[in-house]
């Protein structure tokens, strides 16, 4: 009886973590391409360990828009290292998706 119990709130669980992840791939998908004025304000390293032996990395930046608003984006260690707090520039997402940061020149 306890295994069964068992196994079927692993499967709620389980089965509620595949619709959430679904249903962020759909509001990404159907999201539109949005290019709006920003300035990075944090950048954020985030390590997760899985256990003893290995370990993944996740990097974030955080944007702020014309309205105030802060957007916080996953980004790859590529970009991460690329670009700095302060920094101005056209951000591109869609949706909580990363598309690009369009960097303006110190020189403008």
């Amino acid at each position: 009886m306890f295994e069964i119990m068992f196994g079927l709130i692993f499967v709620f669980i389980f089965g509620s973590f595949i619709f959430v992840f679904i249903k962020g791939i759909k509001q990404n998908k159907n999201a539109p391409l949005l290019h709006v004025d920003a300035e990075i304000v944090d950048k954020e390293k985030v390590r997760h360990s899985s256990n003893n032996t290995s370990s993944h990395t996740r990097y974030y930046l955080s944007f702020k828009v014309r309205s105030g608003d802060i957007i916080r984006l996953s980004v790859s260690s590529d970009v991460f290292n690329y670009l700095f707090v302060g920094d101005t520039g056209v951000l591109e997402f869609k949706g909580t998706q990363f598309v690009g940061f369009g960097k303006k020149d110190d020189q403008e």
